[in-house]
This record gives C-alpha cells, sequence and structure tokens, in this order.
C-alpha cells in the first residue's frame, strides 16, 4: 500500500540527487506562472548541485513549476561550462513517466513508482530512481533503457524530447 507524503520541490530534488557523484551537476529549470504564457527565458536551466541554492530565480523556488532534468553531467573539461549535453553526461539518477493517466495509460507502467507527482488534476509523473552502480553510469546502457520505454508506450508521443544530441 502506498502513501501520500507532501515534500517540496527542493525536498524531491535533493531526494533524487542524494549522494551525487563529486564534480557532478544536474540542470534545473524553476520559474512562477503558467509554463505556457511564460517566455522562453524562463526555461533556460541552471546547474544545480545538492545542498545548493537556485540563486538566479529570485524567488521562493519550492513554491513554483521546478523542472529537472533526470541525469547528472561533468563540467565540459574545455570550458568548464555546465551544460545538459550527451557527451558530458555522468549518470542517470531517475526515469519519469510523463502525463500519466491523460496521455499514457497508467497499467503500462509495470513497476512500483518511486515517487509520483500530481501536475494538475488527474495527470501524473512517475519517477523511478535509478540505483547507482556501473550501469547507471553507463550512457549507452541508459539510452537502451529510455529507448525500450517508449517502445513500451511509456511516452506520449513515442519519443523522448529529453536527449539532446
Amino acid at each position: 500500500m502506498s502513501r501520500v507524503i507532501k515534500v517540496s520541490n527542493r525536498e524531491f530534488l535533493e531526494a533524487v540527487f542524494a549522494g551525487a557523484f563529486p564534480n557532478t551537476y544536474t540542470i534545473i529549470a524553476s520559474f512562477e506562472g503558467d509554463p505556457y504564457k511564460v517566455g522562453r527565458e524562463a526555461w533556460a536551466g541552471e546547474p544545480w548541485v545538492s545542498g545548493q541554492q537556485l540563486k538566479a530565480f529570485g524567488y521562493d523556488w519550492n513554491s513554483g513549476n521546478t523542472y529537472l532534468t533526470v541525469s547528472l553531467f561533468k563540467p565540459d573539461p574545455q570550458t568548464g561550462a555546465c551544460r545538459r549535453r550527451k557527451e558530458l553526461f555522468d549518470s542517470l539518477r531517475a526515469v519519469m513517466i510523463d502525463d500519466v493517466n491523460t496521455k499514457v495509460d497508467r497499467r503500462k507502467a509495470l513497476l512500483q513508482p518511486s515517487a509520483i507527482i500530481e501536475t494538475s488534476p488527474r495527470n501524473f509523473q512517475y519517477f523511478l530512481f535509478i540505483k547507482q552502480d556501473k550501469d547507471s553510469r553507463d550512457r549507452s546502457k541508459c539510452e537502451q533503457l529510455i529507448d525500450a520505454m517508449i517502445r513500451a508506450g511509456l511516452t506520449a508521443d513515442n519519443s523522448d524530447p529529453g536527449m539532446r544530441a
């Protein structure tokens, strides 16, 4: 039997990225307001490390819309820049099934989610936390997992907009 535990955006992020590898980061976008009405600049992500405040947003980001990348990355070895790029991938921390109950049939999710977030009435994100081992750091294996999820119909449009070249 699952139980509901209310947590803040920050508490959720701290849980997903607990025990992150040294010199790694994820990318977080956070803003107040309707995601369909905010400008493009609101979607610009910021590198984030567990325990760090998101300074760029200028408000209590626990109460706004917070979007996360489910992977950790390493800084670019040439420039030190912190970006979300495949070649900077370090590890997969979770997989997320979006739009469960509205666009993705919840019966297709065969594993018990580690966390469920209701993003709007009767619309959910299912998160499955990934065991941190050598496979979670193998980008090829992680991409195979995501491809298998897409083939299983666990995405709204049979693609993954999060994986970029």
